[in-house]
């Protein structure tokens, strides 16, 4: 939008011979020194981003420890449930199991009847 307002003054002013003024200072001047603060704040925020990603980044890890065991930082330690958690009779917290039971055909409600 600036680039077209500068083209379109530019031809403007060697059409009429003269500077376009706008509160007596030429336009293309006020142009400039906005393109020239525009620029300066757009390096301002690039440098503001790259100072933001520098401090999120995690220290840095030598080689060898980067594999190493070690928790995960996901899932804390704490949350790890011990071998035998669900209590001494298998069951969830009310009680309940968690497994199937198997039904014979007759006791399942199957619908079938057999013809004797």
């Amino acid at each position: 939008m600036v680039d077209t307002l500068v083209a379109k003054t530019r031809a403007w002013e060697e059409e009429h011979s003269m500077f376009f003024a706008y509160d007596g200072v030429p336009l293309l001047a006020m142009l400039d020194e906005y393109g020239v603060l525009r620029q300066e704040r757009e390096d301002e925020k690039q440098r503001l981003r790259e100072q933001k990603k520098v401090q999120e980044q995690p220290p840095h890890v030598e080689q060898d420890t980067a594999f190493s065991t070690r928790p995960s930082p996901a899932r804390p330690a704490s949350a790890k449930k011990p071998v035998g958690a669900r209590g001494a009779n298998n069951g969830g917290a009310n009680g309940t199991t968690n497994r199937r039971l198997s039904l014979n055909a007759n006791q399942n409600g199957s619908r079938s009847v057999a013809k004797e």
